[in-house]
C-alpha cells in the first residue's frame, strides 16, 4: 500500500473548496494519472491491454492544513500495483503475481522520487487545462503558472507499507482519516475560554472564546464536514477525536 498526496496552488483551492464538481474533477485526474503510472511500472502487465488493468485505492479529502487553515488536498492510499481482469482463475504459481478467480495482481516496482517528478508535471498540465476548459482560469494565466519555479503543485508518494505490516497500515489509514483537530490538544482554562495546545514548543498556545451555554463533548466528524462558524479555525491539528461544542439544555 502506497500513499499518494496531491496539493495544488491556492488559486485553484478556492474553486475546489466551494464547488464539489471541481473537487471531483481534480480527484479523477489524480486517480487516472496514478493508474497510468502503476500500469507503466508493473512489469507483469507490460504487454497487457490497459483497458483491463485497474487499481485499488481509497481517497481521503482533507480540507484543512496543520493550523486549520483552508487547504484542500488529497491523500490516496493505493495498492502498489495493478489488477488484471482474466477469464477464469489466474496462475497461482506466477510470481510476483497473487491470483484469485478472475483477477491477477501485478506488483509495481521502481516507484521513487525520479518516478514521481514527471507525475507532478503531468498533473500540473492536466489540472490547469481542465480549469481552463471550465472557464475558471484564463489560458494565459495557466501558461504563466506552468512556468513558475514554485508552482504550488506538490505530489508525494514516499510512504509505502509492506503487505505484512498491518500495524503500520493501520497507522497510515488512521492518519489519513484523522479529523481536523483532537480533544487531547484542547484545555479548558476558564468558564468560557479554551486553549489549543500546539504540536511543538515552538508554536504558542492558541486561546479561543467558547460561546455561552456550550459544553465540550467529543464527537466524531469526517474531515470533509464543515465546521460551525463559531469553531476556532486556527488551532494546531491532532490525530484523535474531533471536539465540537454543543448547546446545553437547561
Amino acid at each position: 500500500m502506497r500513499q499518494w498526496v496531491l496539493s495544488v496552488p491556492k488559486r485553484l483551492r478556492y474553486f475546489m473548496q466551494r464547488d464539489g464538481a471541481v473537487l471531483s474533477m481534480v480527484l479523477r485526474i489524480f486517480l487516472r494519472v496514478i493508474a497510468q503510472t502503476l500500469q507503466t511500472h508493473s512489469p507483469g502487465a507490460a504487454h497487457m491491454d490497459k483497458a483491463g488493468l485497474h487499481i485499488g485505492a481509497i481517497a481521503f479529502i482533507h480540507r484543512f492544513g496543520s493550523s486549520l487553515n483552508e487547504h484542500v488536498h488529497f491523500h490516496v492510499c493505493v495498492v502498489d500495483g495493478v489488477f488484471e481482469e482474466v477469464e477464469g482463475e489466474g496462475d497461482a504459481d506466477a510470481t510476483p503475481r497473487i491470483s484469485s478467480p478472475g483477477v491477477i495482481f501485478h506488483a509495481a516496482t521502481g516507484i521513487d522520487a525520479a518516478t514521481v517528478a514527471p507525475v507532478q508535471t503531468t498533473l500540473q498540465k492536466r489540472i490547469l487545462r481542465a480549469f481552463v476548459a471550465r472557464g475558471l482560469l484564463e489560458n494565459c494565466d495557466a501558461k504563466d503558472m506552468l512556468g513558475y519555479k514554485h508552482s504550488g503543485f506538490s505530489v508525494d508518494a514516499g510512504v509505502c507499507i509492506e503487505a505484512h505490516d498491518r500495524a503500520a497500515l493501520e497507522r497510515l489509514l488512521r492518519y489519513c482519516a484523522r479529523p481536523p483537530f483532537s480533544m487531547e490538544r484542547l484545555r479548558k482554562e476558564e468558564a468560557n475560554w479554551c486553549t489549543a495546545v500546539p504540536n511543538s514548543a515552538a508554536s504558542p498556545p492558541v486561546t479561543s472564546v467558547v460561546p455561552r451555554q456550550m459544553s465540550c463533548t467529543s464527537h466524531r466528524w469526517s474531515s470533509s464536514t464543515a465546521l460551525p462558524r463559531w469553531c476556532h479555525r486556527h488551532a494546531p491539528t491532532g490525530t484523535a477525536t474531533l471536539v465540537c461544542w454543543h448547546q446545553t439544555r437547561r
